[in-house]
């Protein structure tokens, strides 16, 4: 008996049908510990895969008006991939890194101000000192 091959895929296939081969193939019943190994390798893989929050979700670009003021200022936030990101209001931008914790966004500016904004679906709301609220809400690219 042969087992089942593939010639091109990501590491997680290439794992998951090397287990198959091992355990379905004509080797399983030479090593029942090496079976058991490779099942408890593939359970705790499969349990990290989905236990992970991965943050593609959030990457993008946001806009939130200020309303309280009369000239209703336009804020734009933009999440990169590499967790860099912008902050563009008024005149200037002010550069960060970011990460999620606990369904916060979690913004750190390189001056070494912390802000924390609460996700949402596809929006976040940022409180500033003076309790001014922003609401950033996912604007849709072109294209």
């Amino acid at each position: 008996m042969t087992g089942y091959t593939c010639s091109a895929g990501n590491p997680l296939n290439r794992l998951i049908l090397s287990l198959y081969n091992i355990c379905i193939g004509e080797n399983a019943l030479k090593s029942p510990g090496i079976f058991a190994l490779y099942v408890f390798a593939a359970c705790l893989l499969a349990f990290i895969g989905f236990a992970c929050n991965s943050t593609d979700s959030y990457v993008g670009k946001y806009q939130a008006i200020d309303m309280t003021d009369e000239t209703h200022k336009e804020n734009f936030i933009e999440l990169m991939e590499n967790r860099q990101g912008v902050w563009t209001c008024c005149d200037g931008e002010v550069p960060f890194t970011w990460y999620v914790k606990d369904n916060d966004l979690r913004i750190n500016t390189k001056e070494g101000g912390i802000m924390v904004g609460k996700l949402k679906n596809e929006s976040f709301i940022i409180t500033l000192p003076g309790n001014k609220m922003l609401s950033f809400v996912k604007v849709l690219s072109p294209g």
